[in-house]
């Protein structure tokens, strides 16, 4: 006889919906697992036989092969136990069958239902409508952080889910609250007006920006600064972020706030971009829908600045490892700093840089044009009085963030940064933009990348100065393209 049950199998951040066939035979004593099962999943066979026995219930030591569909993709971990048991009572005619159910848990030797790992990644994205009845251990209710639309309920022992004595799982837990800081960073930042005026273009519109001066002109402070004034994510991001902390098994904390990552420039491509036997997120999509800060963005390898290009592109990553594959997102926002040269002096106001022209070029060599067009902002920054501290108040900027990001949500469903060609023609601001770029890109080989950021960031300007798109928002947008001092450093 044929039982069969459903579970669940992780792929990416999403779950495979996993149907358990156990096929049992009078014959000779055999227990085989198929559907390319991992160690963890070969080794249920010995928990669910010493279970179904201490839960009252008869092993008859047959001939027995479970499948688990579909049977080209990986099963790992040790939630399949529970289906698995339930299959072979079904199989053995000793429960009826239990149509459109799903079972994850693991079995411990005495029958109890133990939690298990990415539970809400195994929920996320079962189809809905489908399960009377979607049943998870007890110990991983306090674990469930969103709604899934699916009726889960919750037991203790395999005992329980036969005698029916499920428990439905309604309360949600809360997201935790951040008080407001009491002193922000913006504030304490004396001078450089117009670099923090190209750090609150860049949080409003989500645009990528270099800030680059030599040391202690405050470069990673405003970085800092702009990590306090990046308004809350929406429950459907903050989803899918903790789905990816999840895969990755990392912690976070459900604040609502957006992720935050700062990996060192040591870091390899597998910790940058993901990947592994695993496929684990790397750090770019541990950034989904927050900040990238890359520090001393020179001294990163090169490879690893080029395999940058279609996360910073696209805001997704294809991660692939032998025959398995998988997409995540990692639609982050990139802050980077850097020194304008090996020694760090060129631009300083008072002392000389050391490098030549050779060593410069060498020290930024590992930043092509390529990488350059991606980043929408560049800034220059300067050493400046103490005393000159800039007007601008750190609530002030958090509000124009907060208020210019909800336009921008209204008016196209996407912030600037992410305006394609077709959507901006789409829309009735474009036409003098369009023109402007055109005329005034005729005789240089501006790339169209980096014409189509000239438009975002002006879309921008013209958004917090609340104002229609005009040559003075363009003249402005195209001085952040192409940087300031040291520009031509980089080339």
């Amino acid at each position: 006889m044929i039982a069969k049950t459903y579970s669940s199998t992780t792929l990416g951040i999403e779950a495979v919906l996993t149907e358990v066939q156990l096929d049992y035979r009078i014959g000779l004593p055999i227990f085989n697992i198929v559907g390319l099962p991992d160690k963890s999943v070969l080794e249920s066979k010995d928990r669910v036989i010493v279970a179904i026995r201490n839960s009252g219930f008869e092993y008859k030591p047959n001939r027995l092969v479970v499948n688990l569909l579909p049977t080209d993709l990986a099963k790992t971990g040790t939630h399949y136990d529970l289906a698995i048991a339930i299959a072979y009572l079904v199989a053995s005619k000793q429960v009826s069958q239990r149509q459109n159910c799903c079972f994850i848990g693991e079995l411990g030797l005495d029958g109890a239902v133990l939690g298990v790992k990415n539970i809400n990644l195994l929920l996320n994205g079962l189809p809905e409508g489908v399960f009377q009845k979607v049943y998870i251990s007890a110990q991983n209710a306090k674990h469930i952080h969103f709604d899934y639309n699916l009726p889960i309920v919750t037991v203790n022992s395999l005992v329980e889910v036969i005698s029916g004595k499920e428990q439905v799982l309604i309360a949600k837990p809360e997201l935790s609250t951040l008080d407001e800081p009491t002193s922000y960073i913006w504030d304490h930042i004396a001078g450089n007006a117009k670099a923090k005026r190209a750090m609150q273009l860049a949080l409003v519109g989500g645009h990528h920006i270099l800030l680059y001066g030599s040391p202690g002109t405050g470069k990673s402070m405003l970085s800092a600064a702009a990590m306090e004034l990046l308004p809350k994510i929406s429950a459907q991001d903050l989803k899918a972020v903790a789905m990816l902390y999840e895969r990755a098994k990392q912690p976070m904390e459900f604040n609502g706030h957006p992720p935050i990552r700062s990996p060192h420039h040591s870091s390899t491509l597998v910790g940058m971009l993901g990947g592994g036997a695993a496929l684990m997120p790397g750090e770019v999509s541990l950034a989904h829908k927050g900040l990238l800060v890359l520090d001393e963005l020179s001294e990163f390898k090169t490879d690893l600045l080029e395999a940058l290009r279609i996360p910073l592109t696209e805001g997704k990553i294809t991660l692939a490892k032998g025959h398995k594959s998988t997409t995540l997102p990692c639609d982050f926002q990139l802050v980077a700093t850097t020194n304008p040269c090996a020694c760090g002096l060129l631009g300083h106001p008072t002392k000389s840089c050391l490098c030549t022209y050779k060593q410069r070029m060498e020290y930024w060599k590992g930043l092509s044009s390529a990488i350059f067009d991606r980043i929408g902002i560049l800034v220059p920054m300067f050493h400046v009085e103490r005393s000159e501290i800039s007007n601008v108040s750190a609530k002030s900027v958090k509000e124009s963030v907060f208020t210019a990001r909800k336009l921008q949500l209204e008016r196209q469903g996407k912030l600037n940064n992410q305006l394609q060609l077709k959507d901006i023609q789409n829309q009735n601001w474009a036409e003098y933009p369009l023109a402007w770029t055109e005329l005034a890109f005729r005789d240089e080989e501006g790339s169209m990348r980096r014409r189509l950021n000239v438009i975002r960031v002006a879309r921008t300007i013209a958004d917090i100065d609340q104002v229609t798109i005009s040559s003075v928002q363009m003249s402005e947008a195209v001085r952040y393209s192409e940087g300031g001092k040291w520009s031509w450093v980089s080339r």
